[in-house]
Parts: structure tokens; sequence; C-alpha cells
């Protein structure tokens, strides 16, 4: 599982590279032919981090439930974030996969709920759905990147 957080440090430390400096109208702004900013895509990795991790095993979240009802998959943007949300989006994204590490090594993920994923996969166990995740946000940051080539 070593690799795996380490995959997943490098992901968020390369998504957080990414978009450190980007403005406020540049992570709002909705690219033709996309249907969410690159903020809606950094909260929505955490949620579904979030989802895959805690929620299958039964344990708190360490987000709000209205954070993750606006991010969740199946979302769009409603409405452009704030500087205070977007320092939070931000800070998720740099604190949630230290905490993810931590709490696996601390055996908190005993249970896990069967989930079958838009890949036509069937998480089993918290060791699937973490190699899921980083495939998970390995696609979003690709969308990222993608859309901040619209802003040059």
């Amino acid at each position: 599982m070593e690799a795996s957080f380490e995959i997943h440090a490098s992901t968020r430390a390369l998504l957080l590279k990414s978009v450190q400096d980007l403005s406020l109208d540049q992570v709002n702004y909705m690219p033709k032919n996309f249907k969410n900013t690159i903020a809606w895509n950094c909260a929505h990795i955490v949620v579904t981090q979030q989802i895959l991790s805690y929620k299958l095993s039964s344990n708190k979240l360490l987000v709000e439930a209205s954070f993750v009802e606006k991010f969740k998959k199946g979302t769009v943007v409603e409405q452009a974030v704030e500087q205070e949300e977007w320092l939070e989006i931000c800070q998720l994204l740099a604190s949630t996969h230290l905490e993810l590490k931590k709490d696996y090594e601390a055996k908190l993920f005993k249970q896990f709920e069967e989930y079958p994923t838009s890949y036509g996969y069937v998480l089993r166990n918290i060791e699937e759905a973490i190699q899921f995740n980083n495939v998970h946000e390995a696609l979003h940051l690709g969308y990222i990147m993608s859309m901040k080539k619209s802003l040059i």
C-alpha cells in the first residue's frame, strides 16, 4: 500500500502546484465544452476520496455534509466559490491524503461496503478504494490541466 500512498501524495502535490498561481476568476471559469470548473474538480476530488474511503467504511468524514452535497458525483457548479471556500478546498487537498494514510495505518477502516464504480469495477475493500481513488484523482487532474490550457 505504500506505493498507493506515494502516488496519492504525488498527485495531490502536482494538483496543488498546478492551481497555486490561478486567480479566483480562473478557478471559477467554466471553459466551453466542460460541465464544471477547476474549483469544482478540486473539491470533487476531496469529496470522492472521503466517500470512497471513510463513508464506505462507515467512518466519520473529514468534511462537512454540505460540502459533500455541493461537490459529489453528479453535481454541477451552481455558483462560483468565494476566496475563503477556495482556500478551504486547497487546505483539504493538502491535508486529507495525510489523514487517510494516518487513519489507514491506525487500522481505522475495519469494514467496507462494496461499491460498483462508474468504471464497471466493484470496490470490495479499503485497499481497492484507495487504489481506485488514485485513478479518479488522476482523471480529474487531467481535466484541470485541460481547463488551464483554455485560460491562456
